[in-house]
């Protein structure tokens, strides 16, 4: 085997940091960290900037990962998300709720896919590409959920519960409490939790090892998707995502 070429391996090692530092950083601190030239990383971060490896952060020249790694992922979790677009595409058809397909990737979810629902107004969307931490409402619980509990308390305990509305849960105990809530029927529900004015679903895939590979998830504004639908939604996800779990010859774990 012929030897690594420098550039792409320092490209590489760039890209692991970021990807372990879980933040945006700026020329100097990963020349620092990786013990390299100050120029060549400048170099390296301008061309993986311009093909989308990765993206500055709002003007600020920190730099984090960036949307061309999601088509990667996209296409290493192809037959995944082939099977289960088009579910997700009939459910917010039927529903009238944007869905979403997205996946645990790193120490984030990662939106791979969004299927417009048919419901008309104000539309809660996520672009392809968005990460959305761990912890996060329906989401968060419905991935987990189904997490042996030692990981769920090593996630808890390093991404934290932040406060993001006046309605999220922050104490660990409550929301343990409702992890248990969501292996029992199927479906993570969050109720203006992650944003003000959003309530959101969420159901998880599994692949034949019992672990989650996606999870399906919808929302809508409180007056399209208000608490007394969410139960029936709730059940109608959690189906879809049963089904797209047979489909991909998955199990969930008992």
């Amino acid at each position: 085997m012929s030897a690594p070429t420098p550039a792409v391996m320092a490209a590489i090692r760039i890209m692991r940091l970021l990807l372990e530092v879980n933040r945006p950083l700026g020329v100097s601190e990963i020349a620092r960290s990786l013990e390299l030239n100050k120029s060549t990383v400048h170099g390296i971060i301008n061309t993986l900037a311009s093909e989308h490896f990765l993206s500055e952060v709002e003007d600020s020249r920190r730099f984090q990962l960036g949307t061309a790694l999601v088509e990667l992922a996209e296409a290493v979790r192809g037959p995944h998300i082939a099977v289960a677009r088009p579910f997700i595409e009939t459910f917010a058809a039927d529903s009238g709720l944007p869905g979403f397909i997205a996946a645990p990737y790193a120490n984030e979810f990662l939106i791979l896919h969004r299927a417009e629902g048919s419901g008309s107004g104000y539309r809660v969307t996520l672009p392809v590409g968005e990460r959305i931490p761990l912890t996060a409402g329906a989401i968060g619980k419905a991935y987990l959920a189904w997490q042996p509990e030692h990981a769920a308390q090593e996630i808890i305990a390093r991404v934290g519960l932040p406060g993001r509305t006046r309605t999220s849960i922050t104490e660990r105990s409550e929301f343990l409490a409702h992890l248990k809530v969501v292996r029992s029927r199927g479906y993570g529900d969050s109720r203006e939790e992650y944003q003000s004015g959003v309530n959101a679903l969420a159901a998880p895939v599994f692949n034949s090892a019992g672990k989650v590979v996606l999870l399906l998830t919808a929302a809508g504004l409180a007056q399209e998707l208000p608490a007394t639908k969410m139960r029936a939604q709730g059940a109608r996800l959690a189906e879809v995502s049963r089904q797209v779990t047979q489909a991909l010859g998955g199990s969930r774990p008992h």
